[in-house]
């Protein structure tokens, strides 16, 4: 029985014993070079979290009211805060800004909260705003229109950041998203109306 020749592409005589060893060899070869897209996609992925983080952090939420009650409005042609309105007296300002910093925190975006555990923070923010407009009102000259804006501004941005956390939505997003393949965009769960009763 003849000798099986092997040949490699320049025709020269292979070992057998060695041809495992050239496909090990070359699927070495191309792991390594597939590793350095890798790396390369793993930081562009992280470093869209958190360019999304940052661009979408209740922070900026919580700048905006500052500036919302100061009396500015956004421009958004030049993409500035302009100044339309004579503000709020500065200590309701701060009474405001403090009362809602826990709520916009990325400690609440982060979590995951139900529609029941929403209604209910969102009704004591409300108990809370009616309250405090009723004490200062008259002291401080606010209108019920100018009350009605104040309050309405608070409700929701405060609102709109617990919706981000309701069962996990905004966490879940945050973490699949560092994981390849993933985008920052996954399919949206239904979030039912029940989270819309505080407003009944």
């Amino acid at each position: 029985m003849e000798e099986t020749v092997y040949l490699d592409e320049n025709d020269k005589r292979v070992d057998p014993s060695d041809i495992g060893k050239t496909h090990e060899i070359a699927d070495a070869a191309s792991g390594a070079q597939s590793k350095p897209a890798q790396v390369y996609n793993r930081l562009m992925q992280e470093e869209r979290v958190n360019n999304f983080i940052s661009q979408t952090s209740p922070t900026n939420s919580l700048n905006a009211i500052n500036y919302m009650l100061k009396g500015y409005a956004y421009n958004v042609e030049n993409k500035e805060w302009a100044k339309v309105t004579d503000g709020i007296p500065e200590k309701i300002r701060l009474d405001f800004l403090q009362f809602i910093t826990p709520d916009l925190s990325e400690d609440v975006r982060m979590t995951c909260l139900s529609p029941q555990q929403i209604n209910g923070i969102m009704e004591s923010v409300i108990e809370w705003i009616i309250d405090y407009l009723d004490i200062v009102a008259e002291e401080n000259n606010l209108q019920e229109e100018q009350m009605t804006k104040i309050a309405l501004i608070i409700i929701k941005a405060i609102y709109y950041t617990l919706l981000r956390a309701q069962n996990g939505i905004e966490r879940s997003k945050m973490f699949g998203s560092l994981s390849m393949g993933e985008t920052l965009n996954p399919p949206q769960q239904k979030s039912g109306l029940s989270a819309l009763k505080f407003w009944k």
